[in-house]
C-alpha cells in the first residue's frame, strides 16, 4: 500500500492481509499508524482518556514503541472534566502524526 491508498484502506483490510500474509510487516505498521494517529487526534481535540484506548492498540502491536508509551502515559493524567490548559495544549501541539509511506 502505497499513501495514495492509504485513506481507502479500513482497518479490516489490513487485519485481512495480516492474516493472508503473516510474514509481511507491513499491513502491522499501517495499522500501527492508524490507531497512533487516532490517538493524537484525540488528544488534539482534548478528549485525552479516549485516546488511551488507541495507545494501548498500537502497544499490542509494538510493544517496544517507547513514544506511543509515553504518550499513553500522558493521556492517562486527564479524565473527563479535567483543566486542559496552555501546558496541556503546547505538549499537544509538538506531537507529530506517523506518516504512511512506500517501501
Amino acid at each position: 500500500f502505497c499513501k495514495e491508498d492509504y485513506t481507502r484502506v479500513t482497518l479490516d483490510q489490513f487485519e485481512a492481509l495480516k492474516q493472508k500474509r503473516p510474514s509481511d510487516p507491513e499491513p502491522v505498521k499501517f495499522m500501527e499508524r492508524i490507531y497512533y494517529n487516532a490517538a493524537i487526534q484525540l488528544l488534539q481535540q482534548k478528549q485525552p482518556w479516549e485516546a488511551g484506548w488507541y495507545f494501548d492498540k498500537v502497544l499490542e502491536m509494538a510493544p517496544g514503541d517507547k513514544e506511543a508509551q509515553s504518550r499513553k502515559e500522558f493521556a492517562s493524567r486527564f479524565k473527563p472534566g479535567a483543566n486542559l490548559d496552555y501546558p496541556y495544549l503546547r505538549a499537544v501541539d509538538q506531537m507529530q502524526y506517523r506518516r504512511a509511506g512506500c517501501h
